[in-house]
């Protein structure tokens, strides 16, 4: 199987169900980590303090989404 030189700018694929897409290179990875520590970190934050961080929470992850749609070769659906 030989990689195609133009794709190699994706960091996730799609799965083969559901939606959005996995990872499939270090970058992606690091995306994933980098996104569950920062929830993470403002959950625990909004339990134990400002709820504003449960708030921010929201803008968070809605970015997360777009940015793994936009790292994803082909979008977030198999086409079958």
């Amino acid at each position: 199987m030989t990689q195609d030189p133009l794709r190699t700018h994706y960091w996730f694929r799609p799965r083969m169900l559901g939606i959005v897409s996995a990872p499939v290179t270090w970058q992606g990875w690091v995306v994933v980590l980098a996104y569950g520590l920062l929830a993470g970190w403002m959950i625990d934050r909004a339990v134990h303090g400002s709820a504003a961080h449960g708030w921010l929470l929201l803008p968070v992850t809605i970015f997360a989404w777009l940015f793994c749609f936009w790292h994803t070769d082909g979008g977030w659906r198999r086409e079958t």
